[in-house]
């Protein structure tokens, strides 16, 4: 049975529902390209098991979207759902910059998990592993 439980603000996320249940044998991998769909996706992400969140796209690659998107999906999906991290890599000099970007909003938001007394250092210094390498390698197969 397909999970309608999403509070849409945009109508054609929910086709995006069907499809997604329609192709459950299929892993989807979602990058976020607007701060105002971050919550549906992820939601998506927490309930289909075949979807998982994956970076930003250029129009919130900004410090405060990242954030917003990362917080969000540490504090609903399971810290396997997600990669800190995504590039189509169409301008090779930019990777750098975005990965380390990316790494430190990463590295930001999960301190200030553990200074809220969310996460202990050593559950957020896990849940960045997983978030920036671990993930991406079982995903991907990466070695």
């Amino acid at each position: 049975m397909m999970d309608l439980a999403v509070c849409f603000k945009q109508r054609g996320l929910r086709y995006l529902c069907y499809f997604l249940h329609q192709y459950r044998d299929v892993d989807f991998h979602i990058i976020s390209a607007y701060r105002f769909q971050s919550h549906e996706l992820t939601v998506m992400a927490k309930n289909y098991p075949n979807v998982y969140m994956d970076g930003y796209w250029w129009y919130c690659f900004f410090p405060e979207s990242i954030s917003q998107h990362l917080l969000e999906r540490i504090q609903i999906l399971l810290a396997g759902k997600t990669c800190g991290f995504f590039s189509d890599a169409y301008v090779l000099e930019w990777i750098y910059g975005k990965a380390a970007l990316a790494r430190k909003v990463t590295a930001e938001a999960l301190e200030n998990m553990v200074k809220r007394g969310f996460y202990t250092i050593e559950t957020a210094k896990e849940i960045a592993n997983q978030i920036l390498w671990e993930n991406a390698a079982r995903l991907f197969k990466i070695q």
